[in-house]
């Protein structure tokens, strides 16, 4: 069924020892059997090889596409643990007459003001969320409307301002 290797290429045969399972060779490299063939005439077909996907390439190149999906999927969605950008979080408040209390993270945590501090009134030792404005996220006139409602810059509690 496949020719003989005298009646192949040099070429041909060097493809073929190289890459065996990417090529095969068919019927149509043989010469028709309908015409006959005299002793003194070469019998050289040309050779036209027809490329073939092999099932074990297939397997392997969709396992480095999907290797290369999730090694893009974990660099670019680890969870995001940095400081907010100045203008997002610039004031700080609390209602009037509480001070800032620190929130206990771990030490590599890292993040906004509001992740690391809590409002404490010192009367009442009740904490509460703080408020953040910056001017990358709300317009002056929020700012101006937290500190008519009551609120107040806040700074962290000192001595006996110390909540529980």
């Amino acid at each position: 069924m496949f020719m003989q290797k005298k009646l192949l290429p040099q070429r041909m045969r060097i493809i073929l020892k190289l890459f065996p399972e990417f090529f095969f060779i068919t019927a149509n490299y043989l010469h028709s059997p309908s015409r006959p063939v005299r002793s003194d005439q070469a019998v050289m077909p040309t050779p036209c090889p027809v490329f073939m996907l092999d099932s074990r390439v297939v397997t392997m190149c969709l396992r480095l596409v999907l290797l290369g999906l999730v090694l893009c999927i974990a660099c670019f969605t680890i969870p995001a643990l940095a400081a907010m950008p100045p203008g997002y979080e610039d004031v700080v408040l609390c209602k009037a007459g509480s001070c800032l209390r620190r929130i206990p993270r771990e030490p590599e945590w890292s993040g906004g003001k509001h992740a690391f501090w809590q409002c404490c009134d010192p009367s009442t030792g009740k904490l509460s969320n703080l408020f953040t404005w910056g001017s990358e996220v709300d317009e002056q006139c929020v700012l101006d409307r937290q500190l008519s409602y009551g609120w107040a810059h806040a700074y962290p509690c000192i001595g006996e301002q110390k909540c529980l």
